[in-house]
């Protein structure tokens, strides 16, 4: 990108290095959707959390206020894990003819404005481009106005909701349930970082396309983090049961020590008792002859 919004390069050069990094994005593409470790993928996105559901309700303007030839559209809707959407309207038109028309669209901060004189309204139906960092929106707008007298009455419909889906990968770290950690690893396709549409066929796509690919890098070396970061934590916890196992060993060890001691002493007793229990028959048995000796 850097390369193609050079001047020394030409329209044919620009044409050159698209193709080159057309290949490039399909080898990222490839690299995401084929990175497995025992079958089971790890760079295409399937282990993030995901919002799964359908949006059935339609949303539309949520207020459209005339007033001294102006017409102001306001329509914000926040993503979040779960999305609820009521639609209520109050309408109050009346009969009228634009003298100007500015429209301005907004994407990722940045403004632009289409405005369109009288004389472009007297020609008609008026379309202009207007461009947004990458993005082209088409506005195309007639004079003419028609709408109804409202009664102000509006309506409320059921909300759709969106659930979330933790697909992230869990290890079990513990020899007790519910001793387990999280891993999610994002979509690192080209889609997936938001570079499969980047053209450098041209100068200025050039220079748009190197804050797209920035953009994509700090998602590469954000992921690296998150993985770096889990795989020390990791280690962390791979020691930390090792020193618990090594604990362990030494508390049976000692356990051990202690019950053969409690066992020495019970059979030195028992061997003083036997040697006892001899000694006393062996005096036993010599007390016959004593008897005879006596009488001899």
């Amino acid at each position: 990108a850097v390369q193609s919004a050079t001047d020394t390069n030409t329209d044919s050069d620009r044409g050159e290095l698209q193709k080159e990094l057309d290949q490039l994005l399909t080898e990222i593409t490839r690299i995401a959707e084929n990175t497995e470790f025992n079958t089971k993928a790890l760079l295409n996105g399937n282990l993030t959390k995901a919002l799964e559901g359908e949006l059935t309700n339609s949303t539309g303007v949520e207020s459209v206020i005339l007033k001294s030839g102006e017409v102001e559209i306001d329509e914000t809707v926040s993503v979040a894990q779960t999305i609820n959407f009521e639609a209520e309207s109050t309408t109050n038109a009346n009969d009228g003819a634009f003298k100007s028309i500015a429209v301005e669209v907004t994407a990722a901060g940045t403004t632009a404005t289409a405005t369109f004189t009288k004389a472009d309204l007297d020609a008609g139906i008026v379309t202009k481009e207007v461009t947004v960092g990458e993005l082209t929106f088409e506005v195309t707008v007639d004079q003419a106005l028609a709408a109804q007298q409202g009664n102000g009455d509006g309506s409320k419909e059921t909300a759709d909701t969106l659930t979330c889906v933790d697909k992230s990968l869990t290890f079990h770290i513990g020899a007790n349930a519910n001793q387990n950690v999280k891993l999610g690893l994002n979509d690192m396709s080209a889609e997936g970082l938001g570079v499969n549409g980047v053209d450098i066929s041209t100068q200025e796509g050039a220079n748009a396309a190197i804050t797209t690919i920035q953009s994509a890098i700090d998602k590469v070396s954000g992921e690296r983090s998150k993985l770096g970061a889990f795989q020390n934590r990791l280690e962390h916890t791979i020691s930390n049961l090792g020193t618990s196992a090594e604990n362990l060993q030494a508390a049976e060890s000692r356990i051990r020590d202690v019950d053969m001691a409690e066992e020495m002493m019970e059979f030195t007793k028992q061997n003083i008792l036997q040697q006892a229990a001899t000694a006393m028959l062996a005096q036993a048995n010599m007390a016959p002859q004593t008897v005879l000796q006596l009488l001899g």
